[in-house]
C-alpha cells in the first residue's frame, strides 16, 4: 500500500531506527549484541496478516486525505537537533482497492496482541531483534489518527520513536487524467 496510513503502520511494524531517521542521517550502529534471528512462527505471520487485512476493513473509507504526519526522533542518537522533531503534510487518495486489501506488516516483527472496535484498532508486535511497537489506529467520519511507538536497545540503552498522523478526509479522489496521446516520431 502506498499511502501515509501504511508507511505510518510500516513504521510501527518494523519499528527499526533506520526507518524513521531522515534519508541523509546515517541509522545509528546497531547494538552491540545482536539478538540471533529467528523465523517467525508460522501463527504469529498468519496473525500479522490478519491484523493488516483487518486494520481498515469497515473503518475507513476511500477518498482523499489531508495527512499531518509528526515524528519525535529526540532519544536517537546521531540525528541533528533541529532534525529530531519533524512534520510533513500531505495529501493521500486512498481507493477501495487500498481499503480492502488493508496494510501488508513484516513477518519478521510478529504481531503479539490485537484489539479491534468498529472505530479502532491497535496491536503490538516484537521483532526478531528486539525492537517492540505499539499501533493505535482511530478512525471516525472525518478522518483517522494514528499513534506509534517503536522501542529498540541502543548500545544499552532504549531509544525511543512516537510517530502521529491526524488525517482528515476532503472527499472524493480527483479524476486521474486522461493517459497522453501518443506522440508521432517528427518527420524527417
Amino acid at each position: 500500500m502506498r499511502h501515509v496510513l501504511a508507511r505510518g503502520i510500516a513504521f510501527a511494524a518494523l519499528a527499526g531506527v533506520a526507518l524513521a531517521a531522515p534519508a541523509q542521517q546515517p541509522a545509528p550502529k546497531a547494538p552491540d549484541k545482536p539478538a540471533a534471528p529467528k523465523a517467525a512462527p508460522k501463527a504469529d505471520a498468519k496473525a500479522a496478516a490478519a491484523v493488516g487485512r483487518d486494520a481498515l476493513k469497515g473503518k475507513m473509507k476511500p477518498g482523499l486525505y489531508e495527512v499531518l504526519a509528526e515524528v519525535d526522533m529526540s532519544d536517537v542518537p546521531g540525528v541533528p537537533a533541529d532534525k529530531k522533531r519533524q512534520s510533513s503534510k500531505s495529501q493521500e487518495c486512498i481507493t477501495q482497492e487500498e481499503v480492502d486489501k488493508g496494510v501488508d506488516l513484516d513477518p519478521a516483527c510478529p504481531v503479539k496482541s490485537f484489539a479491534s472496535t468498529a472505530s479502532e484498532v491497535s496491536f503490538a508486535s516484537v521483532c526478531r531483534d528486539g525492537t517492540t511497537a505499539e499501533t493505535k489506529l482511530t478512525f471516525n467520519a472525518a478522518g483517522y489518527t494514528a499513534d506509534m511507538k517503536s522501542t529498540q536497545q541502543h548500545q544499552g540503552k532504549p531509544i525511543v520513536i512516537t510517530q502521529k498522523m491526524r488525517a482528515r478526509y476532503l472527499g472524493a479522489c480527483p479524476a486521474k487524467p486522461p493517459a497522453p496521446a501518443p506522440q508521432a516520431p517528427p518527420k524527417k
